[in-house]
């Protein structure tokens, strides 16, 4: 059985996805604010290797959910497939979605 790393804080909530680092400098930036109000992301689901997020995001009225793929420091956020509840695949190299 392998193990991993929890590399982070994931929160879901109406603001978006926050990611919290165990050691942040910083504070943690949501993906979607007030200013993005019609966004809305939640059930995040991290890669084998933490490299990755996935998270559900709707838009608009949530009338249609997107998987969305971002690397763990939220850059390069890209939609995968249409559905929700993303889960990876043990090596990380597939998402299964409903």
């Amino acid at each position: 059985m392998r193990s991993r790393v929890i590399r982070g804080l994931v929160a879901a909530s109406l603001v978006g996805i926050v990611v919290a680092a165990s050691a942040a400098a910083e504070s943690p930036q949501p993906t979607a604010g007030p200013e993005f109000s019609s966004i809305h992301s939640g059930q995040p689901a991290w890669s084998p290797d933490g490299s990755r997020l996935a998270v559900t995001r709707t838009i608009g009225l949530g009338n249609t959910f997107r998987i969305v793929v971002m690397n763990a420091d939220r850059s390069s956020p890209h939609t995968v497939a249409t559905g929700f509840s993303p889960a990876w695949s043990p090596d990380g190299r597939r998402i299964a979605f409903v």
